[in-house]
C-alpha cells in the first residue's frame, strides 16, 4: 500500500497457541520472520493481529514498553526476540491506559484476561503513533475486543494557486446529490432539459474556462432537479433500515454497554435477548420488503408492461430497487 510518499506493508497474523508443540511454534515464528525480512528496509511495517503471546513489561526496553501486563509466556519471549532481531516495537505497552483499555481478550465466566492482540511497527519510523488502546463498546462477534491505533502520516502540503476565471471559480464546494431520484425516467428527462438550457455559451478563450463552465452547469442542473444531501449525513443505510430498526439496535447497544460495565449474568442475558430481537426484526423486515417487490414484479409481468418488469429486475439486481 502506498499513501503519498509512504510505502506501507500490512501483515495480518493469527499465531499458534502457546501450548502448541515446539515444532509448530518454531515453524510459525520462522515463517513470520521471513515475511518481515521480505518487506525490505525501505517500507514501513504494520504487524497486526492475534499473536497469542503475552509479552510482559519493562521500564527500560525499547521493544515492549512499561505499560503492558505482568505475565510473560513462551510465545511472548519468541515474539520479543523476533522484534528485537528486526528492530520492531510492540506498541501496546507504550501508552498508559486503564486495565479495561489494555486487555484485548477477556473470559468473563472464568475471570481470565490477557493482552494477546498487538500493533507492531518499526522502532525507527517516520509515522507518528499517537495512541494504541482497546475499545470495549465495539461489537465484534468475538471474545476479543477491538484494538485501535491512532497513526498520523506527516506530509508536505503542495501549494496550489487558485485564480478567478470570469464568474467561475476553481474552488467549487463539494456537493452531494440525491442520485436515487434518477431512477424515475421523468427526473432523467427534466435533468437533460435543464442542462441543455444552461449549456448555451459556445465560445471560450481557453480550454480551462470551458471545463469550469461545463462543470458548474452540471452542478447547477443537478442541484435544481435532484436536490442536495447533507455532507455530514452518514453512508446510505441498508434497504431494510428504518426508525424502528434503529431504535432496537440502539437499545441493544445500551444493554451491551451496561453488561460491559457490570459483568452480571442477568445483564448478559438481557443483552443476548435484545440481540436476538434485532436479528428477528431485521429478518422480518427483509422478508416483507422482498414480498412487496415480488408482488410489484408480478403486476408488471405479461401484457404491455414487459419493459417495466425488466427495468425493475435490473434495478433489483443492482441493489437499487427503492420503490416498494
Amino acid at each position: 500500500m502506498n499513501i503519498r510518499e509512504y510505502r506501507l506493508t500490512i501483515i495480518g497474523v493469527y499465531a499458534v497457541n502457546d501450548d502448541s508443540p515446539t515444532v509448530s511454534k518454531d515453524t510459525f515464528f520462522q515463517q513470520l520472520n521471513d515475511e518481515i525480512i521480505k518487506t525490505g528496509k525501505t517500507r514501513e511495517i504494520f504487524l497486526l493481529g492475534d499473536l497469542n503471546s503475552r509479552t510482559g513489561k519493562s521500564d527500560n526496553d525499547v521493544t515492549i514498553g512499561k505499560y503492558g501486563e505482568d505475565t510473560l509466556i513462551n510465545n511472548g519471549e519468541r515474539l520479543i526476540d523476533m522484534c528485537k532481531q528486526n528492530n520492531l516495537r510492540i506498541l501496546n505497552g507504550f501508552y498508559q491506559h486503564r486495565n479495561i483499555h489494555k486487555y484485548t481478550w477477556i473470559q468473563g465466566t472464568k475471570k481470565l484476561r490477557s493482552i494477546i492482540d498487538y500493533v507492531i511497527t518499526k522502532q525507527k519510523t517516520k509515522l507518528q503513533i499517537q495512541d494504541v488502546r482497546v475499545y470495549r463498546g465495539a461489537i465484534c462477534g468475538s471474545d476479543h475486543h477491538l484494538l485501535k491505533a491512532k497513526i498520523f502520516l506527516p506530509y508536505k502540503r503542495e501549494k496550489i494557486e487558485y485564480k478567478e476565471i470570469e464568474n467561475v471559480t476553481k474552488e467549487i464546494e463539494e456537493r452531494r446529490y440525491n442520485l436515487t431520484a434518477f431512477e424515475d425516467p421523468s427526473v432523467q428527462m427534466l435533468y437533460r432539459k435543464k442542462l441543455e438550457e444552461k449549456l448555451q455559451q459556445q465560445r471560450f478563450e481557453t480550454l480551462e474556462k470551458h471545463y469550469y463552465y461545463v462543470k458548474e452547469c452540471i452542478h447547477k442542473a443537478a442541484s435544481e432537479v435532484l436536490g442536495t444531501i447533507d455532507n455530514n449525513e452518514r453512508k446510505r443505510k441498508p434497504y431494510w433500515w428504518d426508525t424502528d430498526i434503529q431504535d432496537i439496535i440502539e437499545d441493544k447497544r445500551r444493554k451491551y454497554t451496561k453488561y460491559l460495565s457490570t459483568k452480571k449474568i442477568e445483564d448478559k442475558l438481557i443483552y443476548k435477548k435484545a440481540q436476538g430481537k434485532v436479528r428477528r426484526e431485521i429478518c422480518q423486515k427483509k422478508n416483507l420488503i422482498w414480498e412487496n417487490k415480488c408482488n410489484q414484479l408480478n403486476t408488471y409481468i405479461g401484457g404491455r408492461r414487459s419493459t417495466e418488469s425488466w427495468k425493475f429486475i435490473k434495478n433489483v439486481r443492482k441493489g437499487k430497487g427503492k420503490k416498494i
